[in-house]
């Protein structure tokens, strides 16, 4: 502890005393007394100049380490003045500000900082000057590349005029804080790419504290900043899902349950597939402290698997129905499933209208009121339109018909009707709005959620599907498009159906004929072998169709027989053309003629597959020919023998009524009657023609 001058004084007067009493004793009288304290006092004087000089060189010393400090310190450090003028500055300032020390004193220090940051840098400076307090700013350093950026951290000078200003470097800081930003923007942005959405709950003596990023809140349709708790988390989840949610989320954060699940929400009106996963740390006693969870939008994967396990079952469906009915029956039930409308029903054409053909969930009364669509006279007759077809009613005519605005919400592109709340849509719209004026059942019935998908292959349309719910919020446009694809494929099926109805009927009223007929049919491949025959040509050959069946002529005929059948073949074959003669064949029983025509069977590009051949036995017809000529070979000899007989006798005759005429054309010359009335004179020879 430094002594006050009193004490330093007091010091050196002792010491100035002690060091004289060695020196000879003066007289007591006054001159030597003078002496000695000048004696004394020349002691002190030295002793002060001593005591001085090591002040002053500790001083120095200690000026020389301050100096250093100040000078060579790793932060910068500037005085300035009431003005912001910089008096005094140090190496590191110095180079932080990129101006050398002897140029930096006398400048303003504003200046020197970014323009953008001067005004921040102005308040800052009035601040510290004005109200002498404690005071600090971040800013951006004029000219600098790259880009510098310093804290300023002032304190008011002890003189009470300018301040002494700390500059810190904090560009390492500054970049890191701007990385970070750019991570975190990044981040969002990847978050908003991916449809993802970050959080974290914390908890804490009984409490959960929820936090989540911005792209959680808008995946979820949160406000940005909305507090959160898991009940309104709860109320955006699908009411289908909530308690396998709940569930799983209570196992996760017992270690007992799964990390990751997923499940459905409503938002905008919207259903959304969301994919949970969380990570849980839990305490030394195992409860939890905290949840951090990533939610992602699934929706469109989940849509494609939904479409594409939907098709795959649908397909199979359709290929498996063992009749009309049954495939429309499993059709709606699987729809009905997929969809999880409570009611699904499916109208087929049925002459000039569609009524239903299978209906599930639907109350009874309901399908009795519904189930014409045909507008019908005060005569009960159809009515039609101006070229004839008939006027369906309601939506479901309309979509049948194809009326619809693709320009109206409730319309889909490709012409089908659906609404996820029928009441609203009654109240803001209008008959013309929904190109019909409709019965509205649906609505009085309850049913909020309402589907209509018309059953088309090309223009012509087969049918209408039908999906209702009272719930809301069952239907999205992707959903909508695949109710429409899978009916897409109904349709295709349905018509398939028909026309493979149509084939089997076909087919049976062919193979009634063909069975029916007397003649022999039957089909071979190009190496001869019988690949059908009807009874008729089995019974001509003598086995059993299906002995026949796989074998060539040869295994059935005798050589001769077997080849002359074969060369009519080859020549089907070879020719491409059908041919018909007859043939004569020796069997065991004797000669048969057949009247035989073979020709090809080709495929689509014009290949021969197989020939065809149908045979007839008019052996009988021949013999039945033959006698017939003999017949008529009799007849004609016959005729020619009485054409001679009625030469002669008619020819007399003829003679004598020419005579008979003439006697009455002579008479009648002569003035007198005929001689033969009955004979008409005009077979007189004597007669002209030009005679009246």
């Amino acid at each position: 502890m430094k002594k006050n001058k009193k004490e330093s004084a007091a010091d050196l007067r002792r010491q100035a005393e002690t060091q004289l009493q060695g020196s000879p004793a003066l007289p007591p009288a006054d001159p030597l007394r003078m002496v000695h304290e000048l004696q004394v006092h020349r002691m002190e004087l030295e002793m002060q100049n001593e005591e001085l000089e090591r002040s002053r060189t500790e001083t120095e010393a200690s000026l020389a380490r301050y100096t250093d400090l100040y000078d060579f310190a790793p932060v910068g450090y500037v005085t300035i003045d009431d003005q912001g003028v910089i008096r005094q500055a140090n190496l590191a300032a110095a180079d932080l500000l990129g101006t050398p020390r002897g140029k930096l004193l006398g400048m303003c220090l504003g200046p020197l900082v970014a323009a953008a940051d001067r005004p921040a840098y102005n308040t800052f400076q009035q601040a510290v000057l004005a109200a002498q307090v404690r005071a600090c700013c971040d800013v951006a350093l004029a000219e600098q590349d790259p880009p510098r950026f310093v804290r300023l951290e002032a304190t008011a000078a002890g003189s009470g005029v300018g301040c002494r200003v700390a500059l810190v470097d904090i560009t390492d800081r500054q970049q890191a804080k701007e990385a970070l930003r750019r991570s975190v923007a990044e981040l969002a942005e990847a978050q908003t790419l991916a449809t993802m959405g970050s959080w974290r709950v914390v908890f804490h003596d009984g409490q959960e504290a929820w936090t989540g990023s911005d792209a959680f809140y808008r995946l979820w349709h949160f406000s940005v900043g909305t507090p959160l708790t898991l009940p309104s988390i709860l109320e955006r989840i699908h009411p289908d899902d909530r308690a396998r949610h709940a569930a799983n989320w209570a196992a996760a954060l017992t270690n007992t349950g799964p990390i990751a699940w997923e499940h459905r929400i409503i938002v905008a009106d919207q259903v959304k597939w969301i994919a949970v996963r969380v990570a849980i740390r839990h305490d030394i006693q195992g409860r939890p402290l905290e949840v951090t969870g990533i939610n992602q939008d699934v929706t469109e994967r989940k849509l494609a698997e939904l479409e594409r396990e939907s098709t795959v079952a649908f397909l199979r469906l359709v290929n498996t129905g063992s009749d009309l009915h049954d495939l429309v029956a499993q059709a709606v039930s699987f729809f009905r499933r997929q969809s999880g409308c409570s009611a699904v029903g499916l109208r087929l054409r049925d002459g000039d209208d569609y009524p239903y053909y299978v209906a599930q969930g639907f109350p009874e009364q309901f399908i009795k009121a519904e189930n014409s669509l045909c507008c019908r006279a005060a005569d009960g007759q159809v009515e039609r339109d101006a070229i004839g077809n008939p006027v369906l009613a309601c939506m479901c005519g309309n979509v049948i018909c194809g009326r619809f605005d693709a320009s109206q919400p409730f319309f889909s592109a490709s012409g089908s009707f659906w609404s996820n709340g029928t009441t609203e849509l009654l109240a803001r719209t209008t008959a013309q709005d929904r190109q019909a004026r409709t019965r509205n059942r649906c609505n009085g019935e309850g049913y909020e959620s309402v589907a209509l998908i018309a059953l088309r292959v090309g223009t012509e349309c087969f049918g209408l599907l039908q999906l209702n719910d009272r719930r809301k919020n069952m239907f999205t446009p992707a959903s909508i498009a695949l109710w429409e694809r899978l009916g897409g494929y109904l349709a295709v099926a349905l018509a398939h159906r028909r026309s493979q109805d149509e084939v089997q009927r076909s087919h049976a009223i062919l193979q009634a004929i063909i069975e029916g007929t007397p003649d022999a049919v039957f089909t071979k491949d190009l190496a001869g072998r019988y690949q059908s025959l009807n009874r008729a040509a089995a019974a001509f050959i003598g086995q059993p169709r299906d002995a026949v069946l796989g074998k060539d002529d040869t295994q059935l005929f005798p050589p001769e027989v077997a080849c002359q059948v074969q060369a009519m073949d080859r020549e089907a074959i070879a020719t491409g053309t059908v041919r018909s003669v007859d043939e004569t064949l020796r069997t065991p029983m004797g000669d048969v003629i057949f009247h035989v025509t073979k020709g090809p069977i080709v495929d689509a590009q014009g290949r021969v597959q197989s020939t065809f051949g149908i045979a007839r036995d008019i052996t009988e017809r021949r013999r039945i020919e033959m006698e017939l000529r003999q017949q008529a070979e009799e007849l004609r000899v016959r005729n020619e023998e009485l054409s001679r007989f009625n030469n002669v006798a008619v020819g007399r005759e003829l003679r004598m009524i020419a005579l008979k005429a003439e006697v009455n054309e002579l008479a009648a010359l002569v003035g007198q009657p005929p001689r033969y009335p009955a004979v008409n004179s005009a077979a007189s020879p004597l007669r002209s023609p030009e005679a009246p």
